[in-house]
């Protein structure tokens, strides 16, 4: 699977999806038409009526795909998102994309017996019907849940309801009603600092996350090396405000002196208007300064599409206060949308911050829309952002994000090992 997969290669599978999932390691193969290939063991969770517990549910995934989480006749308390405690969230289901994390809790109030939970793929991935299942058994509940094993369909064992983070959701109260509440809508258990609610930031950054399509001529000219990856229909670099991000050839920290200024990004950055407008390809760093509240509007380049692509945004090193998510204008192009947001976002017409606003440091951005978050830039350093999935990740949707004066970060330790490219001698 990794070699069909791989990018480049045109004539194989290049949607980069997911065709099956694995819970705690075990699961079935399941073809798309519903015909299973193996009945090899699944997972089992063992609970007692009565009881409640606490699931800590991990989206390992790294492919395109979303998957909505069920448990049959079950709905789930939301107490965490990531890697903080948020005040509880009733909901059916839980919508994840790569890198996600929930905690929740599940009253074990049903009557004895087996019960299924079921993965599987929403939005643009649904074609594939991936899907897998596992089993939560009450003690003294024998042999397979009475409701027969679901299938990709919805039904009464595996119907949604109510989702958290629905897929490419406009988040708006109508969708909250009626698909189920976005991040934003999470509430943390501790306040915010009373900083991270001023009407406007001290600073503010925007990612915006998008492709360049190469022709054939620039891609494989003589003596070029293009990060790229073939998608369905041509070879793409995935972009952050337009520019593939180049790997620096020594770690930026430790040995800032061995990264070449002649291959990093302007500090400038290049006007949106021009965004993947022609391949740009550097090391993409983005400065910002210590000890401020930062803003950063995460906003994906494309129109609107509700089986569109959403990517996963990651950045380390810092929890992000989520503030708003919604959807671009898509009735004219980027670089107009681009301009209304930034007019709203600098207006006063944007909503109050409530002083316990959820943090996370991972976060679904829904095709052609939008995230705002802040962080307070207590964390000096180097700090690597990215999209999740693993080809946008290798083929340039990433950037460093530098935090203070790199004058004012700790040495390494002497004797720390040093590293850099291993180039072919001419």
């Amino acid at each position: 699977m990794a070699d069909a997969m791989f990018p480049g290669l045109r004539f194989r599978d290049t949607e980069q999806m997911a065709a099956s999932y694995l819970i705690q390691g075990r699961g079935r193969y399941t073809l798309s038409d519903g015909t299973l290939l193996a009945n090899t063991p699944i997972a089992e969770f063992n609970v007692t009526q009565g009881n409640r517990y606490v699931f800590r549910i991990v989206a390992g995934t790294c492919f395109e795909c979303q998957y909505i989480f069920t448990i049959e006749n079950h709905d789930f308390v939301i107490i965490g998102a990531d890697a903080q405690s948020t005040k509880p969230y009733r909901v059916n289901s839980l919508t994840m994309s790569p890198g996600e994390r929930y905690s929740v809790v599940v009253n074990c109030n049903r009557n004895v017996g087996a019960y299924w939970m079921q993965v599987r793929t929403v939005g643009l991935c649904n074609h594939m019907r991936a899907q897998q299942v596992a089993i939560m058994r009450y003690s003294g509940a024998r042999g397979n849940p009475a409701s027969a094993t679901p299938t990709f369909d919805v039904s009464r064992v595996n119907n949604p309801g109510l989702t958290m983070s629905p897929v490419n959701s406009n988040c708006t109260a109508r969708t909250r009603r009626s698909d189920g509440p976005c991040i934003h809508d999470l509430r943390s258990a501790k306040n915010a600092p009373a900083r991270i609610r001023n009407a406007q930031p001290d600073m503010r950054l925007i990612w915006g996350f998008g492709f360049y399509f190469f022709t054939d001529e620039e891609l494989y000219n003589s003596g070029q090396y293009h990060r790229f990856l073939q998608s369905p229909f041509d070879p793409v670099g995935s972009t952050v405000n337009g520019v593939v991000n180049m790997f620096p050839p020594s770690p930026i920290l430790s040995q800032y002196s061995d990264v070449p200024q002649n291959i990093v990004c302007p500090a400038q950055g290049f006007r949106a208007d021009t965004w993947n407008r022609q391949h740009r390809e550097c090391v993409n760093v983005m400065k910002v300064p210590a000890d401020s509240v930062v803003e950063i509007v995460a906003v994906d380049i494309a129109t609107h599409d509700p089986a569109g692509i959403s990517h996963a945004i990651h950045l380390h090193g810092y929890d992000m206060y989520i503030l708003e998510m919604g959807v671009m204008n898509g009735n004219v192009p980027f670089n107009q949308s681009y301009v209304q947001l930034m007019n709203y976002l600098n207006s006063n017409n944007r909503p109050r911050i409530p002083v316990d606003v959820v943090t996370k440091d991972t976060f679904p951005l829904t095709s052609g829309g939008y995230v705002v978050v802040r962080i307070i830039t207590d964390n000096p350093g180097y700090w690597f952002f990215h999209c999740h999935f693993a080809y946008h990740l290798d083929s340039g949707m990433s950037g460093i994000l530098q935090v203070g004066e790199q004058n004012t970060f700790p040495s390494p330790p002497p004797g720390f090992p040093k590293c850099g490219d291993y180039l072919p001698i001419p």
